[in-house]
């Protein structure tokens, strides 16, 4: 199996993705270096960019009796708590 140890960024400089297994925990995703594509393959804009990255958060607590979800959804469109 390939290990790797990340220079602190799963993107790297070229926007391409590291894969294999890591060694160590990767510390930042590097999404501004991620190079981003239409579906004609062609460089998304900025604006593309930005409306179509999308965030969640996640968050469970589980008890033997009981078990609580909290989600936080940041769509760009509106954010989203449920």
């Amino acid at each position: 199996m390939l290990t790797l140890l990340p220079d602190n960024k799963l993107i790297d400089s070229s926007g391409l993705p590291k894969l294999g297994h890591f060694d160590t925990p990767v510390t930042e995703l590097g999404l501004a270096d991620f190079a981003y594509r239409t579906v004609m393959d062609k460089p998304a804009s900025a604006l593309a960019r930005y409306f179509h990255y999308k965030q969640f958060q996640f968050i469970s607590i589980c008890h033997s009796d009981w078990q609580i979800g909290i989600a936080i959804a940041d769509i760009r469109y509106a954010a989203n708590a449920f």
